[in-house]
């Protein structure tokens, strides 16, 4: 009988019983060795799983390369002999599969009649060994936000000391691209003892699964792709913000109250940003390093990022027609919490992982072109791409080449997933993404952003309804519009 914990203690088990189990051998000496565990989750499933780690080479290029360990969580199947085990690839880059894989348990656990599902924390990240983050020893200077210059002569300097740090601690940085995910994701089907993987990517995910149906077609069974993300779409045309800060704009003044006192959010925003250039304010915020009230200065563009990071989450941006108002009447109390929350947030330090993935993964020479033109008349300028975007000198301009960023042609059966107010993944850049799959089917979620698209029972059903193997059909699923704070 195997003991039984809650998912809470489960995730400091976990790191303990791989790290004090036998280690297994590489993938090409033998299958992984597991260990066994029951658990609740948090939701009160019951769950059969075992524990474990792959070793694989950092950079398979390089034959002298050293190992690093993926760490390993495999929810075991009800039957004997399930069919092709169900592998998410979790967003980011740099999130961690063997948490935010439970968000999906609604999803996961009717699938275990059939099947195992494998959660495995990408290289770099979580618990993998290493982990690449740089952590930073200061918090952020507070003229941080005054300018585009402030910001970039910042992120630069931290740059260098990550990269100074992983280089003390011989990160091969040629390791860190989606291609070597890829493989890791061959190896471990090798280690598995499976010929066949059905993959479920979120996000970054998405990306890191169309790269491995490209590079490794026969080991794909299917695939479910949520906010889909093309090889050439890690970064953001300035448009595609603009047209999402316009449907936002579109949805907030529907209410009659909005309209009344913001005719045009496009037309204030542009008025406070000129007016920001001009006269930058001084806001009081806890640093919650040192938990201090400390006064952080704020000009044009620090407000760009901002509400560039605002527009990216419903929970934020439905918050942003009525800070917007405020900030015209010099009230700055909404804006001072979204100051505060960044402000701390960019100064816990930098995952290299995720640069280097984005890094490698890059953009077309068309792309890039474009995205330079279309930043000089986008109210947010490139703030959407900073500071990727602004540093790759830095990190020895690491490129997987335009090869790997042309169109994706496919026979694999794939479900794609967007919501319509996912500005990293419209419905319109999945239906780029779509033209190379004969085989696919485009759920659309009307009214949701990246962290909603998931969570309505309707789309839930349809992603488990493709699972199983049962007929899905072009579809559009329609959300609640967003519920606007009101404007004061």
């Amino acid at each position: 009988m195997f003991p039984r914990f809650t998912l809470s203690v489960l995730v400091t088990l976990f790191w303990v019983s791989v790290c004090s189990a036998q280690k297994p051998p590489p993938p090409d000496s033998g299958p992984l060795r597991l260990v066994p565990l029951m658990f609740t989750s948090n939701k009160g499933g019951l769950f059969s799983a075992e524990l474990g780690q792959l070793r694989v080479p950092e950079n398979r290029t390089n034959r002298k390369s050293k190992r690093v360990t993926l760490p390993i969580l495999k929810l075991k199947s009800r039957i004997e002999k399930p069919g092709p085990p169900i592998i998410y690839l979790a967003d980011g880059p740099g999130a961690m599969a063997t948490k935010e894989g439970f968000i999906l348990e609604s999803i996961f656990q009717p699938l275990l009649r059939n099947h195992d599902i494998i959660l495995m924390d990408q290289r770099g990240v979580g618990r993998s060994k290493p982990r690449v983050f740089w952590e930073s020893p200061a918090s952020q200077p507070l003229d941080y936000f005054l300018s585009y210059e402030n910001m970039l002569m910042q992120d630069r300097w931290a740059s260098e000391q990550a990269v100074a740090r992983f280089k003390r601690q011989k990160i091969d940085f040629k390791g860190y691209n989606t291609i070597e995910s890829a493989d890791d994701l061959k190896d471990l089907a090798a280690a598995l003892g499976v010929k066949k993987l059905i993959l479920v990517g979120y996000g970054y995910g998405t990306h890191l699964a169309l790269a491995t149906m490209r590079r490794y077609p026969g080991l794909v069974h299917s695939a479910v792709l949520v906010g889909p993300k093309g090889p050439d779409h890690l970064l953001m045309l300035p448009s595609t913000m603009d047209q999402h800060f316009q449907n936002v704009s579109d949805l907030a003044v529907k209410d009659q109250a909005t309209r009344i006192k913001v005719a045009n959010l496009t037309s204030l925003t542009k008025i406070i940003l000129r007016r920001l250039d001009r006269v930058p304010v001084g806001l009081s915020v806890r640093d919650r390093r040192t938990r201090k009230m400390v006064r952080v200065e704020l000009g044009k563009f620090g407000l760009q990022w901002i509400i560039a990071r605002q527009l990216s989450e419903k929970k934020y941006f439905v918050e942003l027609p009525a800070m917007l108002h405020l900030i015209a009447k010099q009230d700055y109390s909404m804006l001072r919490r979204h100051v505060e929350r960044l402000y701390n947030e960019t100064g816990r330090g930098i995952s290299g992982m995720s640069y280097l993935m984005r890094l490698h993964s890059g953009a077309t020479m068309d792309r890039l072109a474009l995205i330079v033109r279309e930043s000089g008349d986008a109210i947010l300028g490139n703030a959407m791409n900073y500071p990727v975007f602004d540093v790759p000198d830095i990190w020895g301009h690491p490129d997987l080449g335009n090869s790997y960023r042309t169109q994706i042609d496919s026979e694999h059966r794939v479900l794609f997933v967007s919501g319509s107010l996912d500005p990293g993944a419209l419905p319109s850049q999945t239906e780029e993404i779509r033209q190379g799959f004969p085989n696919g089917v485009h759920c659309v979620v009307e009214n949701a952003d990246h962290s909603d698209v998931l969570a309505h029972e309707r789309a839930q059903r349809v992603i488990l309804d493709f699972l199983v193997d049962k007929p899905v059909n072009d579809m559009r699923i329609s959300l609640n519009p967003p519920d606007f704070l009101p404007l004061p």
